[in-house]
């Protein structure tokens, strides 16, 4: 868990390695309070995975850690779940190339940021092959490009998940759905000096407790469905036209991925013209006949 030095993020627990905060209703005296013992967090999370094995749910289930800076620490905290809990597999969102190096146990999927899964794009074509589970990619509140704040070009919503093809990579990862400031509908802004606006949620809060729709999911809901529909294609032997297709798109090679910087203008990294990416809805012997941008 989150550790800061200022305190507002704490360890409850002193005697276990990591900062795990687990809250509950003590009847006694009508509060909340946190396990503050290593013995009380063990047995709760050992219940837990319990429960999770009755209910068929245990495969389905990933223990989330979010960009550890800390190799050495990681590796003894990841222990500690271990030993309490053999069967949990978990899922790791990577900003710091060596964390592609390590042979975590228990690892099943890895998320790299998108700078580090271009920079260490040969790292993450190896241990995409080795893992149990998915390699996916994410984007935060950098790079600047692409993205999907209010001021990003709409149409990188959608490229998102077309990048994700272009990497054959298995996904992306999106944290911010609902993470709202107090009056979204007022004011999307939340510490502007550090998260651009538009980048804490992809839907606001509506009438009747559903979400009111944001034109940045809707772009993104569409490119979830071009990725779908690459993946039909090559499942049907068409691999070669998609890579065309990708090739029109995106402006480097796959031999170049480890030398790309995200800091070049847009149209040096991608094309922002929505007609190149609609043609792969157009009839197939239109889309072979395509070729790269000059």
């Amino acid at each position: 868990m989150w550790q800061t030095r200022d305190g507002v993020y704490g360890a409850p627990a002193p005697d276990y390695p990591d900062g795990i905060r687990i809250r509950y209703y003590d009847e006694g005296t009508g509060t909340f309070r946190f396990m503050r013992r290593r013995a009380e967090l063990e047995h709760y999370i050992g219940s837990l995975e319990a429960h999770l094995i009755a209910r068929g749910l245990a495969d389905r289930v990933r223990i989330m850690a979010d960009e550890p800076a800390d190799p050495e620490l990681f590796a003894k905290r990841l222990e500690a779940l271990r030993r309490a809990a053999p069967s949990f597999r978990y899922k790791i969102a990577v900003n710091r190339p060596e964390f592609l190096e390590e042979k975590l146990v228990g690892m099943s999927d890895y998320v790299p940021k998108l700078n580090c899964a271009l920079n260490g794009f040969g790292h993450v074509r190896r241990l995409q092959a080795e893992i149990p589970g998915r390699m996916l990619y994410y984007v935060c509140n950098n790079p600047r490009r692409p993205n999907t704040f209010i001021g990003s070009p709409a149409l990188e919503s959608r490229i998102l998940p077309w990048l994700a093809a272009r990497l054959k990579l298995d996904g992306f990862l999106r944290w911010n759905y609902t993470v709202w400031p107090d009056r979204p509908l007022e004011s999307i802004r939340y510490r502007p000096s550090h998260w651009p606006a538009g980048e804490t949620n992809f839907v606001y809060p509506g009438t009747g407790g559903k979400p009111m729709l944001s034109l940045r999911y809707k772009w993104s809901l569409r490119g979830i469905r071009d990725y779908e529909l690459m993946g039909q294609l090559r499942a049907k032997g068409m691999e070669e036209q998609v890579e065309r297709l990708l090739g029109g798109v995106f402006r480097f090679r796959e031999e170049e991925m480890e030398a790309i910087s995200l800091d070049v203008p847009a149209e040096k990294l991608y094309s922002l013209e929505p007609e190149d990416y609609d043609r792969l809805f157009r009839p197939l012997e239109e889309m072979e006949g395509g070729g790269n941008h000059p």
